[in-house]
């Protein structure tokens, strides 16, 4: 009587390794790029807050604007009018406001041990044909690569170099006080 016998073959155990590989290398590829996707979309997400505080700010100000004070009353408009049509960095309001934020969105004050990973800029342009009133743009950016920004970046080198920078626009209008 002869005995069957059992187990796999060499040549079977190679190509089932070879298709677990396979599938292998392909989770590890998706969970690269999802990776990748989930810290773009948290970049954009918190930018996008920072983007939405600071046109509260600006709007805050211009409450304070009116025909009869000009700028004068303002915190961020006066300081941002002396370069009309320019991309500037708004002025650092201590314990209140600053235009670098950390991962997180936080204003980073002087003292403060966080890197900055967010910058804010302004520019402010006068609306044609409406008295009194402003064209107010926020710009908040980051670095893509996930590195400490230099927020001395000035006029649109952020936006002539999208492969480095991430960005987020706001454009609000603000009105002088009657």
């Amino acid at each position: 009587m002869k005995r069957a016998s059992s187990g796999y073959t060499l040549m079977e155990v190679m190509v089932s390794l070879a298709v677990l590989a396979v599938g292998a290398a392909g989770v590890i590829g998706l969970q690269k790029v999802t990776g990748v996707a989930n810290s773009y979309t948290r970049n954009l997400a918190t930018a996008s807050r920072i983007a939405a505080k600071w046109v509260e700010r600006l709007e805050l100000d211009g409450r304070q604007w009116s025909d009869t004070t000009g700028f004068g009353s303002t915190y961020w408009l006066k300081s941002a009018t002396a370069a009309p049509g320019q991309w500037t960095t708004p002025v650092e309001r201590p314990s209140f406001a600053s235009p670098d934020a950390d991962v997180l969105g936080a204003d980073i004050f002087p003292g403060d041990t966080a890197d900055p990973a967010f910058c804010t800029q302004v520019r402010l342009t006068t609306l044609s044909g409406f008295s009194g009133a402003i064209r107010a743009e926020v710009r908040v950016f980051w670095e893509k690569a996930g590195d400490p920004i230099n927020c001395n970046v000035t006029g649109d080198a952020v936006n002539a170099a999208p492969s480095r920078y991430g960005s987020v626009h706001n454009v609000i209008a603000i009105v002088a006080s009657k």
